[in-house]
């Protein structure tokens, strides 16, 4: 009778499979390291939006604080804004063309209105959360003196009586110093 196969013959083996699994085992890796990193990028430009959010939203609550100042502290135009006073936030126009806000030491000045920001100090004052950086501050120009010419309808005209504009410029900061924002709004009162 024929041997069909034989028992003792040796099998080589070269090791292909051992390679292509290491192989393998390498793309995931870098595959893995590749998504951690990218995720681990995708979590602090959140933050960066964060605190971009909150500096806005600072910003903003300054602006509104401004006005609210013009509205109803000053029942009519702010009175003769004293330059020597270096405490109160109250500019006169610049006339040395160079912009106020450019001018005012935003990070350690005296002559800024310091605001608690929003939505208000029990928040920002809550040391097991903090927030913001630090507080929001703005100041109040006189910008210029302007003659109305407006007609409207309803029996409403206002031609010939003056309003004092003034510009409102408020600085917030978010979640870090980094983060800052600058607004400005322009006010008309009689």
């Amino acid at each position: 009778m024929a041997t069909l196969y034989s028992t003792t013959a040796k099998h080589n083996q070269s090791g292909i499979a051992l390679a292509i699994a290491l192989i393998f085992l390498l793309l995931m890796t870098i595959i893995g390291v590749s998504a951690m990193s990218t995720s681990a990028l995708q979590e602090k430009m959140a933050g960066n939006l964060k605190d971009k959010h909150w500096s806005f939203a600072q910003a903003e609550s300054g602006i509104t604080e401004g006005d609210r100042v013009l509205c109803e502290v000053y029942t009519g135009r702010i009175p003769a804004i004293d330059p020597s006073n270096v405490t109160d936030g109250l500019y006169r126009a610049s006339t040395t063309g160079d912009p106020v806000w450019n001018t005012v030491d935003w990070a350690s000045g005296t002559d800024l209105i310091t605001h608690t920001g929003w939505p208000g100090n029990n928040y920002l004052s809550d040391t097991t959360k903090q927030y913001i950086a630090g507080p929001t501050k703005y100041i109040i120009e006189e910008v210029q003196e302007v003659t109305d010419g407006l007609k409207g309808g309803f029996g409403y005209s206002n031609t010939g009586k003056s309003r004092m504009l003034y510009r409102v410029t408020s600085r917030g900061v978010g979640g870090t110093a980094n983060a800052v924002t600058m607004l400005q709004s322009t006010f008309a009162k009689k």
